[in-house]
């Protein structure tokens, strides 16, 4: 039996199926009509109750506790009030998006390109995953300077770690040609990530950047062996820094 509930606050309800408690803030807030039912949870094919929370239907969404999905699939979930954010899984420490620095340069030819962050269509996607930060070069595979595109930012011995996600972007999926990006610190080759292939998932790497004064990025397409030219996009995606 559905039992209606007028008038609640849907900022309210979400909080307080995270954190056990209500939470209002008037300026944000927007009254809703909601129907809360009893709704039957099934991870991997085990039957589940939540211990507190329950879920509702609003507007065809189906709204269930975050925190009893969360720890039924293995994975904790903590709110940050500080800076608005939910974990849910591994907490990060305290990091700087890449992309939020101003790049020193960056270096391409002819026809090559790089961009920052999603500008042009919102996203930058490989193998169907959409993310919204990263880098992009686009680079061609032939003999030539426009085989390569490279970013450089100085660090200034800030950082001790950085990490991102690799692979090649879906606007290049079906080329025959692979990729390569190159970490360069200070002129020392820190880390290779070789056979970028379109369509393949992406990967997440680590790179140790302690002492490192000027970070360059370097995009680069393997060799034409086709005869044929290929246009590659390379993402370096959800680049951070960690002190």
């Amino acid at each position: 039996m559905k039992e209606k509930f007028k008038g609640f606050i849907l900022g309210c309800i979400l909080m307080s199926m995270l954190m056990g408690t209500v939470a209002y803030a008037a300026t944000t807030s927007t009254s809703i009509e909601v129907f809360f039912r009893d709704l039957k949870y099934k991870i991997d094919g085990l039957d589940k109750v939540p211990s507190a929370g329950k879920g509702f239907i609003y507007e065809g969404t189906t709204y269930v506790p975050l925190r009893f999905i969360g720890e039924s699939l293995g994975k904790s979930v903590e709110w940050d009030g500080k800076t608005g954010t939910i974990w849910v899984g591994k907490k990060e420490g305290k990091h700087t998006e890449l992309t939020s620095l101003k790049f020193a340069r960056y270096d391409v030819e002819g026809s090559a390109r790089m961009w920052t962050d999603a500008e042009e269509d919102g996203t930058l996607s490989v193998a169907g995953v959409n993310f919204q930060k990263g880098i992009s070069g686009r680079v061609y595979n032939v003999t030539g300077p426009e085989r390569k595109a490279s970013i450089d930012y100085n660090l200034n011995g800030k950082y001790t770690k950085l990490t991102a996600i690799v692979g090649m972007d879906d606007a290049s999926q079906n080329a025959n040609a692979t990729g390569t990006i190159r970490i360069i610190g200070d002129g020392k080759e820190l880390k290779v990530i070789s056979s970028l292939r379109g369509g393949d998932n992406p990967s997440n790497i680590e790179v140790d950047v302690a002492n490192v004064l000027k970070l360059q990025i370097v995009f680069e397409a393997d060799t034409n062996e086709n005869n044929k030219v290929e246009t590659l996009w390379i993402d370096f995606l959800e680049p951070k820094l960690f002190e």
